[in-house]
Parts: structure tokens; sequence; C-alpha cells
């Protein structure tokens, strides 16, 4: 399903203009009922859109996305422990 959003409370990484949902500027009512009524409106746009948005999410939060986040987000608090330990970043440690 097609989104309709004001710019400041869209999520940009998700909801692109005229891609896979309308944006619109913040507290405008009747821009907002313009963009909905298009939707409502327009079927053929409101399928297309709706693809997109299907297609966009998962590509999203997919799980081979999700697995690389979630592998930098440890690679990043792995690092950021040796830092404060004292510990030498990027390469293995010798216990010698």
């Amino acid at each position: 399903m097609p989104t309709c959003d004001d710019r400041c409370r869209s999520i940009p990484e998700l909801i692109k203009d005229q891609r896979n949902g309308l944006l619109v500027p913040p507290q405008d009512v009747k821009v907002m009922t313009a963009a909905c009524k298009k939707l409502l409106d327009d079927q053929a746009l409101a399928a297309r859109m709706g693809r997109q948005a299907w297609c966009d999410c998962r590509g999203f939060y997919g799980p081979e996305n999700i697995a690389t986040q979630t592998v930098a987000a440890y690679q990043e608090a792995i690092e950021s422990f040796r830092l404060r330990k004292g510990g030498v970043t990027g390469q293995k440690q010798n216990k010698h």
C-alpha cells in the first residue's frame, strides 16, 4: 500500500516521493487531502506505488540487509571495546 505522509514524520529511507508514496508539506491539510484523493482516484498509480513500496520494504528490512547491519553493529561494538581497553584495532592481538 502506498503511503501519504508529511515530510517531517516520514521515514526518509523508506518513503520516496512519487516512487512508493506521496510526501506533503507538514501541517498542510489541503495538500494531504489531495494526495490521499489522488491515490484513491487513480487505482493504477496506487497499485504501482504499492508494489514499489513492498519491494522497497523487503529490500530495506530483508534478511540479507538486516544480517549485514547486525554484523556491522557487532564489529563496531568490538572495535569500540578494544579502543576503550587499549587494544589494537583491526588486527588480532598476540598473547605471548
